[in-house]
């Protein structure tokens, strides 16, 4: 559930940005994001348990560094 709020959350900035705030930070794969978001939600039936598995172990560590970045840069734009 946690990966579909995440997901979630990425649409939602990306909706409301215009699509261009997360430009900023390519190095993150935000359609992949949003992607996941759909899979989990809407065909279930498709996931694979070892891919979720990497994606916790493997890519939130690095999601979470993208996002410290993001709230920082905000905090210096004021």
């Amino acid at each position: 559930m946690q990966l579909i709020f995440i997901g979630e959350s990425v649409k939602v900035i990306d909706k409301k940005t215009n699509g261009i705030y997360l430009t900023n930070y390519p190095d993150t794969p935000w359609i992949a994001i949003m992607g996941l978001r759909n899979l989990i939600a809407h065909q279930y039936h498709r996931i694979d348990e070892e891919e979720i598995f990497n994606i916790i172990y493997d890519d939130l560590d690095r999601l979470q560094n993208t996002i410290e970045l993001m709230k920082f840069d905000l905090t210096q734009t004021k």
